[in-house]
């Protein structure tokens, strides 16, 4: 098996056939990013919709995660794309056909 698998309701993630642990919010920040089928997530969205507070910090927290999430997938982390100056988004293996 190969790619990112994410099961939502075990709470897991597998990369090429591998587990891999995630904090809560890495999996979190992964899953909203996945869930938005290609569409570009913003630092704020992050901190309004996953970490579920005002916007106070800095998009430093989110990139920190980021960088974290990257490390974690491996091979697999060219999915996770920068769109500079406005946020992330989740390619997936149909979009790179």
């Amino acid at each position: 098996m190969s790619g990112v698998v994410l099961d939502p309701e075990r709470r897991t993630v597998r990369v090429n056939g591998q587990p891999v642990e995630f904090t809560r919010l890495q999996f979190d920040v992964l899953a909203a990013l996945i869930a938005a089928n290609g569409r570009v997530l913003t630092p704020t969205f992050f901190l309004e919709e996953v970490w579920e507070r005002e916007v106070e910090s800095d998009s430093n927290t989110i990139k920190a995660h980021v960088v974290n999430i990257r490390r974690k997938l491996g091979p697999e982390r060219h999915r996770l794309k920068t769109v500079r100056g406005v946020g992330y988004r989740w390619v997936s293996e149909k979009e790179e056909v």
